[in-house]
């Protein structure tokens, strides 16, 4: 039986330029499909458990995959900063914030 998968909904889903090094120590570009997670769920700082993590983010009627590489610390619980890359598959950059549901992959 599949393993149950903690789904995040109503989540806030919003964008930054996400070019440089992340959190994670990992050299981000912003054209890539990256994620900076909320503050709450990053825990330790520098290095997160959960850097490099894939995630699912389903907003606007589109689904796509994404990594964890960054920390966000104005997002709120459960809310992801997406890459500009990221967010305009979605939406329209003009659009400035999403609400979504995302969950981790592995």
């Amino acid at each position: 039986s599949a393993a149950l998968v903690k789904r995040f909904d109503n989540a806030q889903l919003t964008f930054y330029s996400g070019e440089g090094v992340g959190a994670c120590g990992e050299f981000i570009d912003s054209n890539e499909f990256v994620v900076a997670l909320n503050a709450q769920q990053y825990g330790a700082s520098p290095q997160s458990s959960l850097c490099g993590q894939s995630i699912s983010i389903t907003a606007n009627g589109k689904t796509t995959t994404a990594r964890i590489l960054d920390e966000c610390f104005s997002c709120p619980n459960d809310g992801l900063d997406l890459t500009l890359g990221l967010f305009s598959f979605f939406v329209p950059l003009s659009a400035g914030l999403l609400i979504g549901s995302w969950n981790f992959l592995n």
